[in-house]
């Protein structure tokens, strides 16, 4: 009798069901969107109910659309956002909304922690830069400004850890989402020293106990299996959390392999053999799904988003000749763009979108998006071309700060369907990419990581050689990489020399005139 999987990927506005079959490939997808709340100027919440409610009805609708009988459906892989803080109580009712990732009222407290050194220290034995949306943060922002939240909650979950306790009733987070903020990272597991240095050492009780993905496992609850349709008892794995789940999803699970998501962040991110931690004070450094490999990445806050912003505001002639001449909308847009050669005539662009600042490779609260260069000569071209660049630089920027040797970079997410920006990325960044086949990485990741636990697949070696398969290939111009380095020198000066200015227009626009 044959075997499926289901993945289920929460992300920040959009939650994903895949029913796979053992070879990998995607038999069904039912994608919901969700709400991203946005009650206060820089804050980003999300209903933790209405992000369990498009869980059921997307595996609901997954399952429906395959044909696939809910009794071969041998276990179902949980993955979603990572960071944030998803409190709920003794009783496992949400306390309040989610506070995600990209929120960015803790702004302040990590300038203050990174003033006092508290940031520095921590990073010493967490491996990671410190950023508003990071829990140990949001936890103590809570602490000092809306402390009866904490006082009604009994956990502080992740994404994933609040789905997988509504299928199974379980509380357990894992390694990879456990370990930014609160653990020792060459240890695998929670620093009563950094709780110290937060000075949320009385929040301890807070955090669910840790277990690695391949063991962070539970049956489906008779309760959950009624509402989904499906026989209860299927074993439900809390898998890694998104960016982990997607390596292991695109088969970058040797030390070395490389994986991009140009997506709503352009996260980067290379597989290690040990905690490596320098160089010191940048970027992550993270557990992978899988014992005796870490991670380490870059997670630039914003990817695609500028893209999608850039043309919201100029958008429209494309989108006319578009319509005339019977072609599709980025289509058009490419053909204009891919005239122009890198550097955009003279236009560098930041893509700094994010209100919450930046996180990688540098944290910056205040830091803004910003276009240079510009002259009455330059046209809507220019700009467009100028943002495809800027998520370039950006990743060019990232990997600047991962000294270990890529062997090879496998990317995923919105901007992979695009073969001029893959190999735009290529050309910059000089490195060759890869794009695997199928489009929901993350949830194959976590559906990997149920087949392996429940003996499917040997182990992630094996796993990987039958479900993972390439699409497309690029390989970068030595001459295109030599410009693309020359204007990477300027776009890294110009956010230098504007660093204070950042501060300054925060400044200016929280006073009072």
């Amino acid at each position: 009798m044959k075997k499926f999987l289901i993945g289920i990927d929460a992300g920040t506005s959009m939650v994903k069901s895949v029913v796979f079959d053992e070879e990998g490939n995607e038999l069904a997808v039912a994608r919901q969107r969700t709400a991203v709340l946005n009650p206060r100027p820089n804050w980003d919440e999300q209903d933790m109910n209405e992000v369990w409610e498009a869980v059921v009805k997307t595996i609901k609708e997954a399952v429906t659309k395959s044909g696939v009988p809910g009794k071969q459906v041998c276990a179902m892989g949980v993955t979603g956002q990572g960071d944030g803080c998803w409190l709920i109580d003794e009783k496992g009712n949400p306390v309040r909304p989610a506070i995600l990732w990209s929120d960015g009222r803790a702004g302040d407290l990590i300038a203050r922690w990174q003033a006092e050194g508290i940031s520095d220290k921590a990073y010493k034995i967490l491996g990671s830069v410190l950023f508003s949306g990071v829990q140990a943060a949001i936890i103590k922002w809570l602490d000092e400004n809306e402390p009866e939240s904490l006082t009604r909650s009994r956990w502080a979950l992740y994404c994933k850890d609040w789905l997988k306790y509504k299928l199974t009733g379980e509380i357990t987070t894992d390694e990879t989402d456990g370990c930014v903020p609160h653990f020792d990272i060459a240890k695998r597991r929670y620093s009563e020293e950094l709780l110290k240095m937060y000075g949320t050492l009385k929040y301890e009780y807070l955090l669910p106990p840790v277990k690695a993905p391949l063991e962070n496992h539970a049956p489906l609850s008779q309760e959950a299996a009624s509402l989904l349709g499906l026989p209860s008892g299927i074993p439900v794995i809390g898998g890694p959390f998104d960016v982990i789940a997607t390596a292991t999803g695109v088969g970058a699970i040797h030390p070395g392999d490389a994986c991009s998501i140009i997506g709503t962040t352009c996260f980067n991110e290379v597989v290690m053999d040990g905690p490596y931690i320098e160089p010191m004070n940048v970027g992550f450094t993270m557990c992978h799904g899988f014992s005796g490999l870490w991670v380490r990445a870059m997670g630039v806050m914003m990817g695609t988003p500028n893209l999608d912003w850039i043309l919201a505001q100029v958008g429209r002639p494309y989108e006319e000749e578009a319509a005339e001449r019977g072609m599709s909308f980025y289509d058009v847009i490419e053909e204009h763009v891919k005239k122009l050669e890198i550097g955009a005539g003279g236009v560098v662009y930041h893509p700094y979108l994010s209100a919450s600042g930046e996180r990688a490779p540098f944290v910056k609260p205040t830091a803004r998006a910003q276009f240079f260069g510009i002259t009455a000569t330059h046209n809507r071209d220019n700009l467009v071309r100028a943002v495809y660049e800027g998520v370039g630089f950006s990743m060019m920027d990232c990997y600047q700060y991962i000294p270990m040797k890529v062997n090879r970079v496998r990317i995923s997410g919105g901007g992979a369907q695009s073969a001029f920006w893959c190999q735009l990325l290529s050309d910059m960044t000089g490195l060759p990419l890869e794009v695997p086949k199928g489009s929901e990485f993350g949830a194959k990741g976590t559906a990997l990581v149920a087949g392996i636990a429940v003996g499917l697949y040997k182990d992630i070696e094996d796993a990987v050689n039958k479900t993972v398969q390439l699409e497309r290939q690029y390989q970068p111009d030595v001459e295109k990489t030599k410009r693309a380095r020359a204007f990477y020198t300027l776009y890294r000066r110009l956010y230098e020399h504007v660093w204070d200015d950042w501060d300054l227009l925060q400044d200016i626009l929280t006073q009072r005139f």
